[in-house]
């Protein structure tokens, strides 16, 4: 069975679909940056829900997939997938650093201020380039050529 008629299989395709969900649900947090608490939650339920995408399905399918990315040659595929899976660590990371501070400022009744602007942007960037790259490591490998 798949979604989206491609090599695909269907848990990759349901993915795909949640991490565009994601992308949605992260803008509409973005968009509610003034009222921070709502930002704040937005943003960790996203965090959050990214890792649960990168613990169940993409850590899994990187692990399987291990062997093919340390051995010759080194291909485009291999490539988006190194950059989707260092960038992505760095991403959620940082996601998931600024969602333990919301909840600690927020169970402490203490002001929400958990990052400064360029912070913030400089994250959302590092999410928006690994989501590109996932996209294209999903066309790589599941698109036929």
């Amino acid at each position: 069975m798949v979604i989206f008629g491609t090599l695909s299989a269907v848990l990759f395709d349901a993915n795909l679909i949640i991490q565009i969900v994601l992308l949605v649900w992260l803008i509409f947090g973005a968009l509610n940056k003034r009222e921070l608490k709502r930002h704040g939650t937005i943003m960790a339920i996203g965090a959050i829900s990214n890792l649960v995408t990168i613990l169940f399905i993409m850590g899994p399918s990187l692990i399987r997939n291990l062997p093919t990315l340390v051995t010759p040659p080194v291909t485009l595929g291999v490539v988006i997938t190194v950059a989707h899976a260092i960038l992505g660590l760095v991403a959620i990371t940082g996601g998931l650093l600024f969602s333990l501070r919301f909840v600690l400022q927020l169970r402490a009744k203490q002001p929400l201020a958990c990052g400064k602007r360029w912070m913030m942007r400089t994250e959302i960037t590092l999410w928006l380039v690994t989501l590109l790259l996932g996209i294209g490591f999903y066309a790589f490998y599941y698109l036929p050529h």
